[in-house]
């Protein structure tokens, strides 16, 4: 067994975390010419191999996004203008062997994507035995104690999952060698760090992509073929998305200042609130992103804790070639530091200490919040109180990632939102509230 201090926090207070992790999960065409099935199942044959009712009569992309996610029983993560989400962590049986997530993005209105995750390292807590939890157990004392973040991760628990890697890698093969015949190789991305390298099956305008990068996941995403003759995509939305910004701000009659359409992402029962969160901000600007190939590129390690520093080493060239930049270097999250940003509609990536007492007071503020029919008493009994009290929040060791959306001048007010799902899509804290609890520098991702 091991204790290991988390990854994220080694980083944040060694290095302060002076840039931007921000990375480029894009999709892109496959590099690989189309592979015409050796077979031709029928819809129901493919749903009865699979285990589950994705298709129907209807070609897969000319259907409804909110119809397919009915049929497979996902609850929807996310709805903005331009895209959709809907996303399950039950566990499930496809093609045979153990599936942790079940993602479907839906876009205008129509399927665009689907992603089914099966043995991967951000689940490795579900391989432990009996002795396995009194470590995990024993850890979370050393933590308490020490107020440094420990994660146990015992060696049987690592090579659990990575053999169930290998061995579902081949039940899968072999599943859907019988479905369509023998694969092509195909290779997905075409940023080196962040490329998934793997096989694809061609049907009915699907393409079937199965990856396996060493010792991190499985995963089988399904894509438009078409989509892959597009080589230049990620600039194009890069650009596109920028004309959307504008609109995206929503000023309110309070004072309130909000960056809306920012895709909501639960990371689960995974630490991997890092590659999250940088999967919404990737998705807000029109690119495909993947919390699972960030942790990939960012190194995360097996249970949760990225180096910021690995995933920022990749950051700058990505974000380039979209077409963009990134800021850094931002030491203040007061409402002068963040305006700027907001103002143009630009989420601003945050690193804090998020505490059981800091998200009790962020829930019930928020709360209340919704009730407030005059603001000056609201500031004078609720936000000052408030204020004089932020210092009891430094003492967290809760490194967390999140973003700041909002902010409202006449309360000091700052809009959060974080990777646990609806819920947490807008909370408030004051400013003081805000700078007690940072941890390392912000950035932002723009033009």
């Amino acid at each position: 067994m091991m204790f290991s201090q988390n990854p994220a926090c080694r980083n944040l207070q060694k290095l302060g975390v002076t840039c931007l992790v921000i990375l480029k999960v894009m999709l892109s065409p496959l590099l690989v010419k189309a592979a015409s099935p050796a077979k031709d199942p029928a819809p129901e044959a493919v749903n009865q191999a699979l285990g589950i009712q994705l298709f129907s009569p209807e070609n897969l992309w000319d259907e409804s996004d909110q119809s397919v996610a009915k049929r497979l029983g996902l609850p929807r993560e996310s709805l903005t203008s331009v895209e959709s989400g809907f996303r399950t962590y039950q566990q499930n049986f496809i093609l045979g062997v153990k599936s942790y997530s079940l993602f479907l993005q839906g876009k205008a209105g129509k399927v665009a994507a689907v992603a089914i995750l099966f043995a991967n390292k951000g689940d490795v807590a579900t391989y432990a035995t009996t002795q396995d939890q009194q470590g995990i157990i024993r850890a979370a004392a050393i933590t308490k104690q020490t107020k440094e973040y420990h994660i146990y991760i015992s060696p049987q628990m690592l090579e659990a999952y990575r053999s169930a890697i290998r061995h579902d890698q081949e039940e899968i093969r072999h599943q859907m060698e019988g479905l369509f015949g023998e694969s092509k190789p195909a290779t997905l991305g075409a940023n080196v760090v962040m490329q998934e390298q793997g096989e694809c099956w061609d049907w009915k305008g699907v393409s079937f992509f199965l990856a396996a990068p060493r010792n991190e996941y499985i995963v089988l995403r399904l894509l438009p073929s078409s989509s892959f003759e597009k080589s230049d995509a990620d600039r194009e939305a890069f650009q596109k998305s920028k004309e959307l910004l504008p609109g995206r701000v929503k000023h309110f009659p309070n004072g309130d200042v909000v960056i809306t359409d920012i895709p909501m992402v639960n990371q689960g029962p995974k630490g991997y609130c890092v590659p999250a969160t940088f999967e919404r901000v990737l998705r807000y600007y029109g690119l495909q992103a993947d919390m699972n190939l960030l942790a990939n590129g960012g190194q995360t390690a097996a249970g949760g804790g990225t180096w910021l520093s690995d995933i920022c080493n990749a950051s700058y060239l990505v974000v380039a070639h979209a077409g963009g930049k990134v800021t850094r270097g931002m030491s203040g999250v007061r409402i002068a530091d963040v305006a700027p940003y907001i103002d143009k509609g630009e989420p601003v990536i945050w690193q804090l200490s998020s505490s059981k007492e800091f998200n009790s007071r962020a829930n019930q503020r928020t709360k209340d919040r919704q009730h407030v029919a005059d603001w000056n008493e609201w500031k004078e009994k609720v936000l000052e109180p408030a204020r004089a009290q932020s210092s009891q929040l430094a003492e967290s060791f809760d490194y967390h990632v999140g973003l700041i959306i909002g902010y409202n001048r006449s309360t000091g007010e700052l809009a959060i939102s974080d990777s646990w799902g609806p819920a947490y899509e807008k909370r408030w804290i004051t400013q003081e509230e805000a700078t007690a609890v940072s941890k390392g520098e912000t950035s932002v991702i723009g033009w």
